[in-house]
C-alpha cells in the first residue's frame, strides 16, 4: 500500500497562475483523513520561497513534509525541525565560478543564508530575490563572504537554446551532480543531495521505506524520485523523457487538476482508515 505521496509544485501541484484550488486542498485533507497516507512537497525551490506559498495557498492544513532546494532542506512541518543533506561546499562553488564566469548568456546565482549572490544584476535575477525574501544582493566574483550552498545555479537567458544546455551538460564536476530545474534554469547540486534522497531520508526515519511512496513530477529535477520511488507518474504535460522514465502519466494536465485527477482514478492504492 501507498503510505506517502509527494508532489513537485511548478508544473504539478501548481497550475500556470502558480495556484492551488480549494477543491484540491480540500480532497487531499480528506484523503489524509480517510485513508492512511501523508503528504509532501518535492520542490527545487528554496525555503524562503515555499513558505510564504504555503500559507497563501493554505497548504499548511495538508503538509507533512516540505523537501526543499532539490533535497538538500527537509523540513518536518509539525515539528518544525529541518534536516540538511549535503551542500556544495565554498571551494566547489569557486570552482564553478572559475568555469563559467566567461561564459556568454548566463548568470551564476546561489542562495547562502538568506541572502543571494549572483554574477550579473538582471531582471530575472532581481525577481529570484524577491520572490525568495532574501536581504541582498551580491557579486561572488568580487565579494567571497559566502559558505556552502543547497545548490549553484546557472540562469540562461535564452532558455530555449537547447543546443547552448546540451554545451553545459558536457562541463562536470567531481562529487557533484547536475540537471535542469526549470527552462531557464540549469544547476548543481552535491552528488548525494536530491529529491528521491531527501524523500527517503524523510520516510526512513519512520521505519518506512520508497517501496511505500508515490510522487508526481514533470521536470528533469523530479527524474531520480520517479525512478526510485514505488509508484513514479509523470504529468501529461511533462516533456516526452520525464514520461519515459515514469511509471505512468495523469490523464490531466496541471491546470486540469492532474493530480487530484490521477488520485481520484487510483483510490484503491491507499489504506482506509479504519476507526474505532
Amino acid at each position: 500500500m501507498i503510505k506517502y505521496i509527494f508532489v513537485d509544485l511548478d508544473g504539478t501541484f501548481l497550475d500556470s497562475n502558480k495556484q492551488v484550488s480549494k477543491d484540491c486542498v480540500q480532497f487531499i485533507k480528506d484523503l489524509k483523513k480517510q485513508y492512511d497516507v501523508h503528504f509532501g512537497i518535492a520542490s527545487g525551490r528554496a525555503l524562503t520561497s515555499l513558505l510564504p506559498l504555503v500559507q497563501k495557498q493554505e497548504l499548511d492544513e495538508i503538509i507533512d513534509v516540505i523537501v526543499a532546494n532539490n533535497g538538500a532542506e527537509i523540513l518536518d512541518w509539525e515539528s518544525k525541525k529541518i534536516i540538511n543533506l549535503p551542500f556544495v561546499q565554498k571551494e566547489e562553488i569557486q570552482i564553478i565560478l572559475n568555469t563559467f564566469q566567461n561564459w556568454k548568456g548566463l548568470t551564476i546565482c546561489f542562495h547562502n543564508k538568506n541572502k543571494l549572490f549572483a554574477s550579473r544584476t538582471t531582471e530575472r535575477i532581481l525577481g529570484i530575490q524577491r520572490f525568495n525574501n532574501e536581504e541582498y544582493l551580491s557579486n561572488p566574483l568580487k565579494n567571497n563572504s559566502y559558505l556552502s550552498t543547497p545548490r549553484v545555479m546557472l540562469i540562461l537567458d535564452k532558455p530555449v537554446d537547447e543546443e547552448y544546455v546540451k554545451k553545459i551538460r558536457t562541463v562536470s564536476f567531481e562529487g557533484l551532480t547536475s540537471c535542469r530545474s526549470e527552462n531557464d534554469v540549469y544547476e548543481f547540486m552535491n552528488k548525494e543531495t536530491s529529491k528521491a534522497n531527501g524523500i527517503k531520508q524523510y520516510v526512513t526515519q519512520r521505519d518506512s521505506s520508497l517501496d511505500e511512496v508515490m510522487v508526481f513530477g514533470d521536470s528533469d529535477n523530479d527524474i531520480e524520485m520517479l525512478k526510485e520511488c514505488k509508484l513514479g507518474i509523470a504529468m501529461k504535460n511533462a516533456r516526452p523523457m520525464i514520461q519515459n522514465v515514469s511509471d505512468d502519466i495523469t490523464y490531466k494536465t496541471n491546470d486540469e487538476e492532474g493530480v487530484m485527477d490521477y488520485l481520484l482514478h487510483h483510490i484503491d492504492l491507499f489504506e482506509r482508515v479504519i476507526e474505532g
